[in-house]
């Protein structure tokens, strides 16, 4: 049963975020702890880019990672779906074979 939604405090990239959820806080800090170390290594390797466009490509970064999971679950999900209509397809073969040899008289 999800929970009803609660008031939390996430720390991000310096800053506190204040929102509500009926998510995990844990969950969703260690989230907030992820995008952090994204944001500090950019800012590392990308000196004097404005905070904003850091929070962009950290953002843009996420979404094509994302999107690339999504792509790789879509093609796992076609490869379980093609071999279990091939198990099926022998399974139907085999059982179609089964009346013939139970079907002999018995003595």
């Amino acid at each position: 049963m999800p929970q009803p939604p609660r008031s939390i405090t996430l720390y991000l990239a310096g800053e506190s975020l204040s929102l509500k959820t009926d998510r995990d806080p844990a969950l969703l800090q260690h989230v907030a702890d992820s995008v952090t170390e994204r944001v500090e290594d950019l800012r590392q390797h990308a000196r004097g880019i404005p905070n904003a466009k850091v929070y962009l490509l950290v953002a843009l970064q996420l979404a094509d990672e994302l999107a690339s999971a999504r792509d790789e679950a879509d093609g796992l999900r076609d490869e379980v779906r093609d071999r279990t209509r091939r198990l099926l397809e022998l399974v139907d073969h085999e059982l179609a074979l089964l009346p013939s040899r139970t079907a002999e008289p018995t003595a």
